[in-house]
């Protein structure tokens, strides 16, 4: 099996089992919020990869590049499903607020921008790949030799 497939699932699991745990925490933690700032949450996790990832291949770190890339996919993971578990255990009590949603938000933020990277990059290499097959084919035919 995929080694990322096994981590994410592991991490998603972590996340279920923390997530009744952690919402306390960041209610106590944050200032109350409402439900506009929910959309600031998202904000920040679609902006806080491809700022590290560009600031990453500025320095030319190729290789930290690919890791960073998958550290952020289990963090976003993990948020999703800790967010999804505080809201089911939560759900009808006081906890239920406008915080409860910060992990959901934050996770869903990376994971989207993640995904549109990606295929930003899958589409660059299929262009890619197309220019060089053209580049390498003979503009005109071989003469026939036969004849």
């Amino acid at each position: 099996m995929n080694t990322n497939l096994i981590l994410a699932v592991a991490v998603a699991a972590a996340g279920l089992l923390c997530g009744p745990i952690l919402q306390p925490a960041v209610i106590g933690v944050l200032p109350s919020i409402g439900w506009g700032t929910i959309s600031v949450f998202f904000i920040i996790g679609t902006l806080a990869p491809p700022v590290t990832l560009v600031i990453l291949a500025a320095g030319s770190h190729y290789s930290a590049m690919s890791r960073v890339w998958s550290v952020f996919f289990l963090v976003a993971v993990f948020l999703i499903s800790a967010g999804a578990s505080a809201l089911l255990f939560s759900s009808g009590s006081a906890w239920t607020t406008p915080s409860s949603f910060a992990f959901i938000a934050l996770g869903l933020g990376s994971v989207a921008i993640l995904g549109f990277l990606k295929l930003r990059l899958l589409r660059s290499q299929a262009r890619k790949a197309a220019r060089d097959a053209s580049s390498a084919e003979p503009s005109c035919p071989p003469p026939d030799e036969g004849r």
